[in-house]
């Protein structure tokens, strides 16, 4: 694989401050698991419906809580970010 000369993450995106991307490399990798930890919850939802099991139904409402605990410390990260930007720009 060559190198790249552009200015693109591994990702293939703009990085941030290049090219105009809005938020860095970290902020976007906060949003994507953040959006990953969401669609999990939902679908765990489902999958609590469709259980029949008692025992399978407490393993699958440990792990929605699990991503649940999980999505909120990355909620409160991205949130401090996003407060770090914030001052960034304003002390310009």
């Amino acid at each position: 694989m060559q190198p790249t000369t552009d200015s693109r993450s591994m990702s293939g995106r703009p990085m941030a401050g290049q090219g105009g991307f809005p938020v860095s490399n970290e902020e976007y990798d906060l949003i994507t698991i953040l959006h990953n930890k969401l669609e999990a919850i939902a679908a765990y939802q489902k999958y609590l419906n469709d259980a029949r099991d008692g025992e399978l139904k407490q393993l699958i409402q440990e792990c929605m809580q699990t991503d649940q605990r999980l999505a909120q410390r990355l909620h409160e990260q991205l949130h401090k970010y996003h407060g770090a930007d914030q001052r960034a720009v304003g002390s310009r």
